[in-house]
């Protein structure tokens, strides 16, 4: 089977390269076709075939009457599928965009409360700083105060009304300042208070 097919095939080729001669011989130029001028040949065609010489000798199309209206309705097609891939394009491009901007505000809107967070850590930092502070200083004035509020605490007075007073050479001192109740005090620290 084989055989014959390549007899058939054969025989078209034959065929077609007498035909593309006549076409040669008594056709006429016309404008070249695609094939012919990428070429760089003169285009012959006979006003019967549809086709010129070079075009029947290779068994290809050839558009020397212009393009078919097959070819016009492929070109048309093309377009428009060209033209939805292109639509689809700017369709995905601006929801990128639309993306991008969203993540952009997004970031800038999460830096801004970053920075206010750490502004406001700063702040209470320095107030917890400023409150212990202040609770240290309070410490230390309770102490100071508890420490001189026992340091004063009321003198013994009473056996001031049971000394004679009328001799001051008579009276002992000592023993008067001692029982002033301060605590650890002298004579002479007492008197220094004094």
């Amino acid at each position: 089977m084989s055989g014959q097919i390549e007899k058939f095939r054969s025989r078209q080729r034959t065929n077609a390269f007498i035909l593309a001669e006549r076409v040669a011989r008594i056709g006429f130029t016309m404008p070249s076709c695609s094939r012919c001028e990428k070429e760089g040949v003169d285009c012959k065609v006979f006003r019967d075939s549809g086709k010129c010489a070079r075009c029947i000798r290779h068994g290809g199309p050839c558009d020397v009457f212009g393009p078919s209206e097959a070819e016009h309705k492929k070109l048309l097609d093309e377009e428009d599928r060209l033209e939805r891939e292109e639509e689809q394009a700017r369709e995905t491009l601006r929801t990128a965009a639309n993306k991008l901007d969203r993540l952009q505000k997004q970031r800038r809107l999460l830096r801004s409360r970053g920075l206010e967070m750490l502004r406001r850590g700063i702040k209470g930092a320095e107030a917890m700083e400023e409150f212990a502070r202040l609770e240290e200083e309070r410490r230390r004035l309770s102490t100071e105060i508890a420490v001189s509020t026992q340091a004063a605490a009321p003198a013994d007075w009473s056996g001031i009304n049971d000394t004679d007073w009328s001799n001051p050479d008579n009276v002992d001192w000592g023993a008067l300042m001692m029982g002033s109740g301060v605590v650890g005090e002298s004579f002479s620290e007492g008197a220094e208070r004094s």
